[in-house]
């Protein structure tokens, strides 16, 4: 039972139970000098709250943190470098989480179900955010999207009643259009001039599209 680390990545935890308490253990620490959360190493721990992650740790493989039901926060270390596919993917009591500027590229469903996500902070570092990575956080009403984004895929806000959007450009606003996000009240964010003509024109043809029901 426990922490399963060999060379300095965490393998696995197994719940463990708590005689005094009756329960199984609902808040774990990672020890020091662990650097990699493996993949898959805390699926299906449905009974932690909290984890407590290191300095140390650089990378969070796919699915590390997939189905941790009761997980209600986490604080990823500036030092995290990569955080793979579906890593927290079925955390449905995560209700907010900030995403260190050292990483540049939000994976395939890395949020997916977060159900009670309401607050996401995506740094001007992240140029990608992948296919259904917010999928169905049915919470989340709104999100600031930085310039520094060049591509967001498929169906990546989808079943998101996405009322504000903060962003800087064009291909943005076009995204949000063509993915026919009926919720949206607010669309757009402060620009510059050189900006303002292609953002200008990318939201009148998202308003139109809604208008049209395209």
């Amino acid at each position: 039972m426990g922490f399963e680390i060999h060379n300095g990545i965490l393998k696995k935890y197994s719940m463990e139970f708590s005689s005094s308490s009756g329960t199984y253990v609902r808040e774990v620490i990672i020890p020091d000098g662990v650097t990699t959360i493996g993949n898959s190493a805390f699926k299906g721990c449905t009974s932690l709250t909290g984890i407590t992650i290191p300095d140390s740790i650089t990378t969070i493989g796919f699915s590390a943190f997939y189905d941790c039901w009761s997980l209600t926060s986490i604080l990823i270390p500036d030092g995290v470098t990569s955080i793979g596919d579906s890593a927290f993917n079925g955390c449905l009591s995560l209700t907010s989480i900030t995403i260190p500027d050292s990483i540049t590229d939000i994976w395939y469903s890395t949020f997916e179900g977060c159900e009670s996500l309401s607050s996401i902070t995506i740094p001007n570092s992240v140029t990608y955010i992948g296919d259904s990575a917010f999928k169905g956080c049915v919470s989340l009403t709104s999100i600031t999207i930085p310039d520094s984004i060049t591509m967001i895929g498929m169906d990546t806000f989808s079943d998101c009643p996405l009322r504000y959007v903060v962003c800087y450009t064009p291909y943005v606003v076009s995204y949000f259009g063509e993915h026919k996000c009926r919720t949206l009240v607010y669309l757009g964010g402060p620009v510059s001039d050189l900006d303002a003509r292609d953002l200008g024109n990318a939201a009148r043809g998202f308003m139109y599209a809604m208008e049209q029901g395209l």
